[in-house]
């Protein structure tokens, strides 16, 4: 009993700790910074050549709880330009797989739960009103929710 106990603890410590002001660390803002500096700036055959490194970082990154890293793309200069540029391209090579993994990780109960009962305090933090965000959570519609950002915080 004890044990189970403690499993539970644990499991439980790790969904707490994995909310959207989770922090990045230096080593993942790297990874972000590559991802989409590359996305952004290199053609197909660049990103082909480099494919081993791209998923590795990845993978680094695949942790970070979706709302944190759209706090910190609206947040960080960088990358939110290269995001910027890797969405008007609306190339389906490069902003297909990064929608595609994105929705996969946002549609998990337990992710999309999370996100549902962060969305307020989220919306705070990056200035936008939780009413003009809601839709794109209830309905999934997690391309149209990065969008929504990207446009709305345009410098």
């Amino acid at each position: 009993m004890k044990k189970r106990y403690l499993i539970l603890l644990f499991s439980c410590s790790l969904l707490v700790a994995k909310d959207f002001t989770t922090e990045i660390t230096t080593r993942e803002e790297e990874c972000f910074e590559f991802l989409f500096s590359s996305l952004a700036k290199k053609s197909i055959w660049g990103l082909l050549a480099n494919k081993s490194k791209l998923e590795k970082m990845g993978d680094e990154i695949r942790s970070v709880p979706p709302l944190a890293f759209l706090s910190f793309m609206v947040k960080d200069p960088t990358l939110f330009e290269n995001m910027t540029r890797v969405e008007k391209d609306g190339d389906r090579f490069r902003w297909g797989h990064f929608i595609r993994d994105f929705k996969k990780t946002c549609n998990g109960k337990e992710m999309y739960q999370m996100i549902v009962a962060e969305l307020d305090d989220f919306a705070e933090d990056v200035g936008i009103p939780a009413e003009e965000l809601r839709p794109f959570v209830q309905e999934k519609h997690w391309s149209n929710l990065i969008r929504h950002l990207l446009k709305r915080k345009r410098v």
